[in-house]
């Protein structure tokens, strides 16, 4: 524990530069590695293979990076890796040959005793792997679990620090949820306004759930423990929010902030531009402020910015404290007021367009400043990396809600989108669990057997027709999709209902022991065909899946023509769902083939029958009938068919031409998808006939 991989480094060669894509894979078999953030292990470029890409950087190095003939490549952040699990790291370069190690080691100790064991990985496609490869070294941090250094504690150490910020968050909250509830004694309009407008609400309760996002998603305990106490807290900030109905009963307000409308668009725009080419050895400010109104900013950099040298930098700042005195819509200027303190967010732009972002920047506030700092010229390079840098920044407005009560409804979002946060933490895949002592081996069986069966139908969640607010959240209320009243009385056990009878003949003990278990319900655990159990359980699925009754197939050999023996034809499959509408499922798995008849006439076979005989009226040889063996004469052996007594009147293209050419009884056809629910498959039937077309959906 406590070792987080930073990267690799990689041989060079001859050539000016190489690109590179560096990824971190690691076997979802296993327990997974440990993100920083909160974005799960994803599945790239459509791979099907058990490895899951947990970290990935790209980027580009030359020879001046280059030291000793390697050069390293780190990425953005170091990726907490666990014991005893399989990892994989995959480097695709481009550019000139680059020199490659040999004769590695599988076993190797760090500096602080730290065993990392090598082999091959089934991943390499070009013969590269432990032994021989472009990867010599690895590159790795070390944080010790023993506290025995004091100067190293609070470095090596992140569980204290953490554990403050959950006992001040649990101080903050525990006052904040006295006063609401006492203010829920008396839920009058001018308590409830004030309240809402106060800065515990408005500024410090939303500033320290914000900051807590990065500490459940980085451990379960923590997410845990956050949701116990957002589990406190929410249900008196939504009574607080439903009391807005019946506080102003003359008024038609809106309990939450409305979220169909989406803002797409502004009315405060900037551009801001360096010098093309820029200046060295300058550092040139510029001020973008908008209108105190404007609460966050957009900042679109454009794909020409570079800069050519490693010293030549942009930062970017926003101030301390937001003027509100004489200010200008889309003002730009050089910035020159060192009396105001500014704090660097982002880290520093430089090199080549490919390392600029490429999506928008998000920056609060209404004011932003661009500090371009630059060297002295001394690399020579391509013109066009002096451009410098040009932006858009777009300044955007809270959209005005219509409901009174604006702070305690947007505290309300904020925590929901952090038990959103604890919950994501709490169900991620690669979650070490401690085992349970009181849990038997025969139910994790059991239970593990039934996620392995169904594990495509319960990775795609609830079918929920929108998403859940807080108060269905609290109330447990599931809004499904398409939910029929059956389904719905079956789930909320409606007293007097078919639904809740069947639901509690569900719960009685004897029909869940496996030694009284009922065939209806094994059939309609097990999805039976044809059985009444297998129809009940496809019913309650509303979810569409690819049903192959109702699956079409379409032959076309040109325009309004028949089958032809030697016609190329087409053979379109398409996949429909239960309800007969055409489906799309990525990594569906179609079959075509097409199996000959008996009866089947074939030119190449018939013409033996009437020849091999050298126009004699004589029988043909028996080809079929008689195994080979070998002729022994004279003390020799002969392998030679010809030699044998049944055979030893024709010569070899006699034998070779009433021998019938064994063709495959099955075709098997290539089958592509066109990604919208449709598959095709070019056939060309090699005879007359009777075909039988064998078509698998899987």
């Amino acid at each position: 524990p406590g070792i987080s991989i930073a990267g690799v480094t990689v041989y060079g060669g001859i050539g000016n530069e190489w690109h590179y894509e560096l990824e971190l894979l690691d076997y979802s078999g296993g327990g997974g590695a440990q993100v920083p953030d909160d974005r799960p292990p994803t599945l790239r470029d459509g791979q099907s293979h058990p490895w899951r890409t947990v970290e990935l950087a790209k980027g580009s190095y030359s020879f001046e990076d280059k030291s000793t003939d390697v050069c390293e490549i780190k990425f953005e952040r170091p990726v907490l890796i666990g014991p005893n699990v399989k990892y994989a790291i995959r480097l695709k370069n481009h550019g000139p040959r680059t020199n490659n190690g040999d004769a590695g080691l599988t076993h190797i100790r760090g500096p602080d005793n730290t065993t990392f064991t090598f082999s091959d990985c089934s991943l390499s496609f070009n013969g590269t792997n432990h032994t021989r490869g472009q990867i010599p070294q690895l590159l790795y941090y070390s944080a010790p679990q023993s506290l025995n250094s004091d100067s190293n504690y609070y470095l090596m150490n992140e569980e204290i620090p953490r554990k403050n910020a959950i006992a001040i968050t649990e101080s903050v909250i525990g006052m904040a949820i006295e006063l609401l509830i006492q203010a829920q004694e008396c839920p009058t309009f001018d308590l409830i306004w004030k309240i809402s407008s106060s800065l515990l609400i408005k500024k410090l309760l939303p500033s320290v759930l914000a900051y807590l996002s990065p500490i459940v998603s980085s451990d379960p305990k923590n997410a845990t423990q956050i949701l116990s106490i957002i589990r406190k807290l929410l249900p008196l900030i939504v009574f607080l929010n439903k009391s807005n109905d019946y506080c102003v009963p003359n008024r038609s307000l809106s309990p939450l902030p409305p979220s169909s409308p989406t803002v797409t668009t502004s009315r405060h725009y900037a551009t801001v531009e360096s010098d093309h080419p820029y200046k060295s050895a300058t550092v040139c400010n510029y001020l973008v402020k908008f209108a105190p109104t404007v609460k966050w900013m957009c900042i679109d950099f454009d794909s020409r910015c570079a800069t050519a040298q490693p010293e030549d930098t942009l930062q970017i700042y926003i101030p301390e404290y937001r003027a509100t005195k004489c200010w200008e819509s889309s003002k730009v200027t050089k910035f020159h007021d060192n009396n105001k303190c500014l704090w660097p967010v982002l880290k520093k732009f430089n090199g080549k367009p490919n390392t600029w972002p490429t999506n928008w920047v998000v920056i609060p506030g209404n004011e932003v400043v661009f500090s371009l700092e630059t060297a002295s010229d001394y690399v020579k390079e391509d013109k066009s990396l002096y451009y410098g840098f040009r932006a858009q920044v777009v300044g955007y407005e809270n959209p005005i809600t219509e409901g009174l009560y604006l702070g305690l409804q947007y505290l309300e979002q904020e925590l929901t989108y952090l038990s959103g946060v604890c919950v994501k933490t709490l169900l991620k895949k690669n979650l070490v669990l401690p085992q349970i002592v009181t849990e038997s081996e025969a139910n994790y069986e059991s239970a593990l057997q039934t996620f392995d069966s169904h594990s495509s139908l319960l990775s795609r969640g609830l079918a929920l027709s929108r998403p859940m607010t807080a108060t269905e959240a609290i109330d447990g209320v599931v809004p499904l999709a398409n939910e029929h009243p059956f389904l719905k009385d079956f789930l909320a056990l409606t007293p007097g209902t078919s639904g809740a009878r069947l639901a509690k003949w569900f719960q009685c003990e004897s029909a869940l022991q496996l030694r009284n278990e009922h065939p209806f319900l094994k059939d309609f655990l097990a999805l039976t065909p044809g059985t009444s159990g297998a129809r009940l359980a496809k019913w309650f699925q509303c979810e569409s899946f690819v049903d192959p009754n109702q699956c079409e197939v379409h032959c076309s050999c040109g325009t309004d023509q028949e089958l032809q023996c030697g016609w190329p034809t087409v053979i379109t499959v398409i996949t429909r769902d239960q309800y007969s509408n055409i489906v799309n499922v990525p990594n569906l798995k179609v079959e075509v083939s097409a199996q000959p008849f008996k009866n089947n006439s074939n030119n190449s076979q018939s013409a033996p029958e009437n020849g091999g005989q050298g126009g004699s009226g004589t029988a043909g040889p028996p080809v079929q009938t008689v195994n080979y063996s070998i002729t022994a004469k004279d003390k020799v052996f002969y392998h030679a068919i010809t030699m044998m007594k049944q055979f030893e009147n024709y010569s070899f293209e006699e034998l070779r031409y009433v021998t019938p050419v064994k063709r495959p009884t099955i075709e098997t056809m290539l089958v592509r998808s066109n990604s919208d629910g449709t598959y095709t498959a070019n056939w060309t039937p090699a005879s007359t006939g009777w075909y039988q077309l064998k078509i698998t959906v899987d």
